[in-house]
């Protein structure tokens, strides 16, 4: 007989995790020691995710807390008195030791496990930076609706008569600009997919949205742009800098005159870099730039009842909302800079002509004290 077997438990997403590892009947049982209060913290990132974070005393206990975590939910607990698939994972996110996929249904809740005492010395995992966090909750309030629906459709059990679809909204200042679906599903790709972040699928297609915090510094980087080193070329050929090394071997730019260190080097971008480096192309192109630190309150449910039950939406509001239309590329025009800057000694963006360089388009506040130079009547060939 399953330890938790409880109508309280009716769908699995984070909360009912964290409240399964802390409620007396599994803290208390002695067939699952290693699950104490006393030995980890189990937090929610998002409603599809959860961290169980090792204290530092028992950092080395951190597999088999794993392993009684999966058994437990293995053996002992039956949600709707169904049980749940649990599988392992790796991961590739720095400072994650083990992660475990608990499916019930059509919702899926991770399990990252991690120790405490790499929060200090190491790198926060990719799943902790404040960016992915903010696509994380994006995604997750989408994808609970989606569910939610699903459910509702299982339960009555008549698609002909009862087959509510998904529509998102898409606002700007709380001023509407598009409309998105109907929505099939929704899948977060961060780093895995040049710059699309978000990838939703509609009844007619894809849908790639890159998403940016409010206090983003960087719409995206080249690993190569041949009209870089023409601007180098160029700025050293009219003596406005200097090219070095330091002693550890790092590039440095410097004003000739003056002898001053040159943090980068910033040019407004131009409607082909923009559309290239910020949009993308072919397939993976950008469809939606979303700009916002996304919250509850960004988020409004809006249910019209019908026979049929049609019109469920979603508005979501952001802070500014870019497509790539010529209107919204001419205000992109303002805030998008190419920007050369001296990197790690391994850094290739140059290579072989200048080592130790990386191109990145900044926005106007990230590249405010970097140089722009006078490249008036030179021949860049930029696109």
């Amino acid at each position: 007989m399953a330890i938790i077997d409880s109508s309280s438990y009716s769908i699995l997403n984070a909360r009912t995790i964290i409240n399964i590892l802390t409620s007396s009947k599994i803290q208390n049982n002695r067939n699952y020691p290693h699950i104490r209060s006393s030995y980890f913290d189990a937090k929610k990132a998002t409603e599809s995710k959860v961290i169980v974070l090792v204290k530092p005393l028992y950092s080395s206990n951190t597999e088999r807390i794993f392993d009684d975590i999966a058994k437990l939910f293995s053996v002992d607990v039956l949600i709707k008195k169904k049980k749940v698939l649990v599988e392992s994972e790796t991961s590739n996110a720095v400072g994650v030791n083990f992660v475990l996929d608990l499916q019930y249904q059509s919702k899926s809740v991770k399990i990252l496990f991690k120790s405490a005492k790499s929060e200090i010395k190491e790198k926060l995992p990719e799943i902790l930076k404040p960016g992915s966090l903010n696509e994380e909750y994006f995604t997750s309030v989408i994808n609970d609706a989606i569910v939610k629906l699903n459910e509702s459709k299982e339960e009555v059990g008549l698609p002909r008569i009862f087959n509510p679809r998904l529509i998102l909204g898409i606002y700007e200042n709380n001023v509407k600009k598009y409309t998105i679906g109907p929505i099939k599903s929704i899948e977060r790709l961060g780093q895995e997919l040049e710059k699309t972040d978000v990838r939703i699928k509609t009844d007619s297609g894809n849908i790639n949205i890159s998403l940016k915090k409010e206090n983003f510094s960087f719409w995206s980087s080249a690993s190569k742009y041949s009209a870089a080193k023409n601007i180098i070329d160029h700025l050293i050929k009219t003596n406005q800098i200097q090219i070095s090394k330091s002693g550890s071997g790092r590039t440095e730019i410097t004003d000739p005159v003056t002898g001053k260190k040159i943090n980068g080097i910033k040019l407004p971008a131009t409607i082909g870099e923009i559309k290239k480096y910020c949009f993308g192309e072919n397939t993976n192109k950008i469809d939606y730039i979303l700009i916002n630190s996304y919250n509850p309150g960004d988020f409004k449910e809006i249910r019209r009842t019908g026979l049929s039950g049609e019109d469920y939406k979603l508005d979501l509001n952001s802070t500014i909302v870019y497509t790539e239309t010529s209107k919204d590329i001419i205000r992109m025009k303002d805030d998008v800079y190419l920007t050369i800057v001296p990197s790690s000694k391994n850094s290739s963006a140059l290579l072989p002509d200048y080592p130790g360089f990386r191109i990145q388009f900044a926005n106007k506040k990230s590249s405010s004290k970097f140089l722009l130079p006078d490249v008036k009547g030179a021949s860049l060939q930029r696109i």
